[in-house]
C-alpha cells in the first residue's frame, strides 16, 4: 500500500513538473516574441513596405486555449514603425488565417497578405474618418457566391439571386465597424 502511494506521488510530481515546465516555456516564448512595430521593421528592411507609411495589421495573439485577435494601427515615422493607437479587437475567419495564396471561398479562413484598404462601414449613420464610409442597412448583403455575377460585392438583398451572401447588418455587433480589404477585387 505504501509503495502504491509513493508511485502515485511520483507520477503526480512528474505531471505537475511537466505542466509547470510547459507553462514557463510557453510564457517565455511569448515574452521573447518581438513587438508588433519591431516585426514590421524587419518587413520594411526586406523592402516590402518601403513606400508605405500606414498599415493596419491583424494579428492572432491566441495562446493555449485563449483566442484573441487584434488590429494594430501602425505608422512609419523617420523610417521606424510605431503604434498609432491602442490595439482593437478583431474578428477573423472561424478557421484562422489562410497562408498567402491559399485562400479559397468558403474555407472559413481570412486571407493573409498586403492589401489596399477599401470602404469603411458600420452600423452608425456616420463616423469620423477620412476614408469613404458606408452605413450598413438591414437589407445590405455581401455576395460570397463565386458563381454569381455580383460576387465579392455589396448589394441590396432584394436585387440578388446569389445562393450565398452575408448580411452586413447583423443582430450582434460583429460588423459594427469594419473595413473592406481589396482582396480578390
Amino acid at each position: 500500500m505504501i509503495f502504491l502511494n509513493q508511485k502515485r506521488m511520483k507520477i503526480a510530481f512528474c505531471l505537475r513538473f511537466f505542466l509547470i515546465l510547459t507553462v514557463v516555456l510557453s510564457l517565455s516564448a511569448c515574452l521573447m516574441r518581438p513587438s508588433i512595430p519591431d516585426r514590421m521593421q524587419s518587413t520594411t528592411q526586406a523592402g516590402l513596405l518601403e513606400n508605405i507609411s500606414q498599415v493596419l495589421l491583424v494579428a492572432d495573439e491566441s495562446f493555449l486555449f485563449f483566442t484573441s485577435q487584434k488590429v494594430y494601427a501602425l505608422e512609419k515615422y523617420n523610417r521606424v514603425w510605431r503604434q498609432a493607437m491602442e490595439p482593437m479587437d478583431a474578428v477573423i475567419g472561424r478557421n484562422g488565417f489562410a497562408p498567402q495564396g491559399e485562400k479559397r471561398e468558403g474555407d472559413g479562413r481570412t486571407p493573409s497578405g498586403l492589401y489596399r484598404m477599401g470602404t469603411a462601414f458600420g452600423y452608425p449613420e456616420s463616423v469620423v474618418t477620412k476614408m469613404p464610409y458606408r452605413q450598413s442597412l438591414a437589407d445590405d448583403v455581401w455576395i460570397d457566391d463565386p458563381a454569381d455575377p455580383d460576387y465579392n460585392r455589396w448589394v441590396k438583398q432584394n436585387l440578388t439571386k446569389a445562393a450565398s451572401y452575408e448580411k452586413m447588418k447583423r443582430d450582434d455587433d460583429l460588423y459594427k465597424y469594419g473595413l473592406v480589404i481589396e482582396y480578390n477585387t
